[in-house]
């Protein structure tokens, strides 16, 4: 769970479900991920700005993406609490070995 700004939260969900075609409106986003059916749950209305909703959207798309767990470093768009909307250093290097 992404918890970056204070009151909101944003979950990615991993299933094996399959796809059903079907996109989910008013904060479920549905991709299709290695073979895995993955949900990110952004929560529409609650945020303020854009850049609030890059920093969150931007963090649950690495869930998406296969990233398992959150980042130590603070500054990473990974870490739990990030306000970042840009990949650093750390956060590519780690999407390469996924990859």
């Amino acid at each position: 769970m992404y918890s970056g700004l204070k009151g909101y939260a944003a979950v990615a969900r991993f299933t094996k479900q399959s796809f059903d075609g079907y996109y989910l409106y008013r904060g479920d986003i549905k991709l299709r991920v290695k073979q895995e059916e993955t949900f990110v749950y952004v929560p529409t209305g609650l945020l303020t700005s854009s850049r609030q909703y890059r920093t969150m959207f931007t963090h649950e798309l690495g869930h998406a993406l296969g990233w398992r767990g959150h980042s130590p470093v603070k500054d990473d768009v990974m870490h739990s609490s990030s306000n970042k909307d840009v990949l650093t250093g750390r956060d590519r290097a780690h999407l390469r070995q996924m990859y």
